[in-house]
């Protein structure tokens, strides 16, 4: 939040967010993977699994390769419902 309140910018407030800054310079010099999962972020977002007693490590992310299979649509009631 802007205030450290929970409230949201006011229109035409001026929003600072350095740490997202940060992410998004990592994935602009380093490409996605690189960027997020074998960098930095990733590395915060091990760290706060093992703090809570998770077993996630930086490998897991590093040999992480995702998925997309083909979505799924039916009609129903005249509409197009799609399962991705």
């Amino acid at each position: 939040s802007v205030d450290g309140k929970g409230n949201p910018p006011k229109p035409g407030q001026l929003f600072r967010n350095p740490h997202m800054a940060n992410v998004l310079t990592s994935l602009g010099e380093h490409g996605a993977k690189n960027g997020f999962y074998c960098a930095f972020p990733g590395k915060n977002i091990v760290d706060t699994i093992r703090k809570h007693g998770g077993v996630m490590t930086m490998d897991d992310l590093e040999n992480h390769a995702s998925t997309y299979p083909d979505p799924i649509c039916v009609e129903y009631c005249g509409m197009n419902v799609w399962q991705i």
